[in-house]
This record gives structure tokens, sequence and C-alpha cells, in this order.
């Protein structure tokens, strides 16, 4: 099934496919933001002082194949089920 994505917005996942102890992202989900699509990986960390907070990566959507994502050009508004590549 897939969502529409509003502009300026952003919908995050439990990363299903995480093992503790391997670099995936905890969470992972897809954003728009002023009418481009991006992919977002967000990691549980805890700072020295013992503050837990979430870091996160953004990328281009993934296109599949040999090739990279489209960058900024990238303009669909829905997001698909299959999972990012991460």
């Amino acid at each position: 099934m897939a969502m529409d994505l509003d502009n300026n917005k952003m919908v995050m996942f439990p990363n299903s496919k995480k093992v503790e102890g391997d670099n995936l992202p905890d969470y992972k989900g897809e954003g728009m933001y002023e009418g481009v699509k991006f992919e977002v990986g967000l990691w549980k960390n805890v700072s020295k002082a013992g503050s837990q907070y979430l870091g996160g990566k953004l990328s281009a959507p993934f296109q599949g194949g040999a090739g990279t994502g489209s960058g900024a050009g990238a303009q669909s508004s829905t997001i698909s089920d299959a999972p990012p590549p991460y």
C-alpha cells in the first residue's frame, strides 16, 4: 500500500531488518521538502552526558539498479512499501 506524502512532512517506521549490533538505522522512512522527495534513516544514540537522542541521515531516493539516486530531480509524492536500501 502506498501513502500520500504531504509537502514539508516525513514519515518514519521501525526498521524491521535491524539486527542488534549492525549499522542499519533503527528507523527508516521518507520525506518531502519543497517538492523534493528524500529518504531518512534515524539511529538511537546516547550522548556522553547520558542523554538519549536520535541522529539521522538524509539521502536521495533509491532508484534501484546499478545507478545512484536521482537527487533533487525526484518529484514523486507517494511512499512505496518497498523498504529503503539501508
